[in-house]
């Protein structure tokens, strides 16, 4: 950290502010976090408008005790793992979704029945992995489908927790009134958040995104649950599975249709087929 040039976030949101102690709350609009400062880190922060390391900061407000020297650094320390300062080398540029663990995700309002919220790379092998895919651009009926990963995660939060042991930290399952028994026992649940998407992107930009993310947690040795979203999404998460097993795929499909249907040549890519 010493040597690496480090740089405010782009993504910081003054959230409170303190008349009296002049403290601030700053909310990182990407990871969720939020961190209290005072008016001391503040000033230290002012030098990371541009990219600063942490000797050159030293030099520049003028600290020579090992003392202050190790203070100011553990303060830096803090504020990087807050993420409100990122390291500002091209390599290691934060931008909106590798903040959070991988490529192309955002944090979500809410969890999958409060499981806990992961990086990609930190999630365990054969687990169960919640995606989120907000898109509706390819539909051809009324709008609205973009709104259903939030809304499946806020039906799950009144039905069903995610719960551990305390001292395992392992999955206790749910109980299921059907089979009269606890499913998914000792199965590890976690929640990667929404793909990113804004709405002036090209589509194909996007589902190039969705491939990309399907593909890493297929990689991680995870089992991916994407919650849409139309239809569209389907056809770059079988290409995300292709790129990592080839061509052992089998698909079971449950719908009134195929979603290979042609219904204009003037609408060649639309939520009723899955060809791109």
């Amino acid at each position: 950290m010493i040597n690496h040039k480090l740089v405010l976030s782009r993504h910081l949101l003054l959230e409170d502010y303190d008349k009296e102690t002049k403290d601030r709350v700053i909310f990182n609009s990407q990871t969720g976090k939020r961190v209290k400062l005072s008016k001391e880190a503040l000033k230290i922060l002012e030098y990371f408008r541009t990219p600063c390391s942490t000797c050159e900061l030293f030099e520049m407000v003028g600290v020579d005790h090992e003392k202050d020297r190790l203070l100011l650094k553990n303060i830096i320390l803090t504020l990087v793992n807050e993420n409100v300062l990122v390291r500002s080398s091209e390599e290691e540029q934060i931008n909106i979704y590798n903040l959070l663990g991988g490529t192309n995700l955002v944090k979500p309002e809410k969890t999958f029945a409060n499981c806990p919220f992961s990086k990609i790379s930190d999630i365990a092998l054969n687990s169960v992995a919640i995606i989120g895919i907000e898109i509706d651009f390819a539909t051809t009926g009324k709008p609205g489908t973009r709104f259903g990963p939030f809304k499946i995660r806020e039906a799950s939060n009144r039905f069903i927790s995610y719960d551990r042991d305390i001292f395992t930290l392992q999955n206790r399952g749910w109980f299921n009134a059907d089979l009269n028994c606890e499913i998914l026992k000792g199965v590890p649940f976690s929640d990667l958040g929404n793909i990113r998407c804004a709405m002036s992107e090209n589509p194909s930009v996007i589902y190039d995104r969705c491939q990309n993310v399907a593909a890493e947690v297929f990689k991680a040795g995870a089992i991916p649950v994407f919650l849409g979203g139309d239809h569209s999404i389907t056809a770059p998460l079988i290409k995300g599975y292709i790129e990592v097993f080839e061509d052992a795929l089998v698909l079971i499909h449950f719908d009134a249709h195929t979603d290979l249907g042609e219904w204009s040549d003037n609408l060649p890519h639309h939520h009723g087929t899955m060809e791109m």
